[in-house]
């Protein structure tokens, strides 16, 4: 995928963007600190970043709902921070936007909804009929056009908030924190709708979520943020594989972990007690890593127990979470060693040998 992104246009650029704002006591916060990054044509970009990062900022940025205090923002060929106001309006309806909290009108009905965008573009009634139903199609709610959004769950909701925002087809679609507000089969159904919509109808989308499962399931690069900057970019493989930033690793560790069973945890303790303590170890392998960790016991003499084990599969990248019980003499030359050799590695504490 890596490859074939670069031979394709840039739906976006964004060039050194920054953003500061002034709080209620006069206080003076950096949101964005020259930010620059790039979104290739037909690609789902991810911005990831915890609260507060600046990844909203960010995203309002990009349709101007939010003017950065210096720097350019391109949509394919305009700048749209060259723009008046007026012409900005009218390259806003290259661009849907959807949001956590769905914004649906409860006074009109699902069609109503999906129709509104068109009628304010003043599109003729039969053309809106005949677009509303085609997304009404799409979304999977064909039996629900004349139902009010109180009736809706919220994954239903947030599918007709989906097809309101490609009713003017838009080349680029922002998602902001979209399943944040859903339950977990709820959120893969509807990235799986995104992934539709990208590949059927070839929009571009961008999203932001403090959600790693999120930017695992459907992204092709990401981006994390954290005070404003952007810390790391890289395709998902490498963000997944290879995180470069402390930050970032901490992300991917919490999306591909093992956990310590529960019958363990009230025997775990933070510091070693006596010598004949077990070390109780959470290690992340990447690739065709040896996952019997036979280079623990053979080198260290350890003995090693595989208390839990988890494996996920990203694109054509393999990353195992292992929670090791370690025994034996050598326990902090092979801590090292893992520190060297895997990608991840935490200590979660010690337990007494006669567990």
């Amino acid at each position: 995928m890596g490859h074939f992104l670069e031979r394709v246009p840039r739906m976006i650029d964004v060039k050194h963007i920054s953003k500061t704002y002034t709080t209620s006591k006069g206080r003076r916060v950096q949101a964005l600190d020259d930010v620059s990054f790039s979104v290739k044509k037909g690609e789902i970009f991810g911005i990831i970043g915890s609260s507060g990062a600046g990844k909203s900022t960010i995203l309002r940025c990009l349709n101007l709902l939010e003017r950065p205090d210096k720097g350019e923002i391109w949509l394919a060929d305009k700048q749209l921070t060259s723009l008046s106001e007026r012409q900005l309006q009218q390259e806003r309806r290259h661009i849907g936007m959807i949001f956590q909290h769905f914004n649906l009108l409860s006074s009109r009905t699902v069609f109503d909804n999906i129709a509104l965008p068109l009628e304010l573009s003043q599109t003729s009634r039969k053309d809106i009929q005949t677009r509303v139903t085609e997304l009404l199609e799409l979304v999977g709610l064909s039996d629900k056009a004349h139902d009010y959004p109180s009736n809706l769950s919220g994954g239903q909701k947030q599918r007709v908030a989906i097809a309101r925002a490609l009713a003017n087809n838009p080349t680029l679609l922002l998602c902001d924190e979209a399943t944040s507000a859903l339950d977990p089969g709820t959120t893969k159904s509807i990235l799986n709708l995104l992934q539709t919509i990208n590949a059927k109808l070839q929009i571009t989308i961008v999203l932001i979520t403090h959600e790693i499962h999120v930017v695992k399931a459907i992204c092709d690069r990401v981006a994390v943020v954290k005070d404003g900057k952007i810390i790391e970019l890289g395709d998902r493989s490498q963000i997944f594989g290879a995180p470069e930033h402390g930050h970032t690793a901490a992300f991917v560790a919490s999306a591909v972990q093992a956990d310590l069973p529960i019958a363990y945890q009230p025997h775990i303790h933070v510091d070693k007690t006596t010598d004949t303590d077990d070390l109780i170890v959470r290690i992340q392998t990447r690739d065709n890593t040896d996952y019997s960790f036979s280079a623990l016991q053979n080198r260290f003499s350890l003995a090693v127990a595989i208390i839990e084990a988890r494996i996920e599969t990203i694109g054509e990248l393999k990353i195992s979470s292992s929670v090791l019980r370690l025994s034996g003499d050598q326990l902090e030359e092979a801590l090292s060693f893992c520190a060297t050799h895997y990608f991840n590695t935490e200590i979660i504490g010690y337990v007494s040998r006669s567990y």
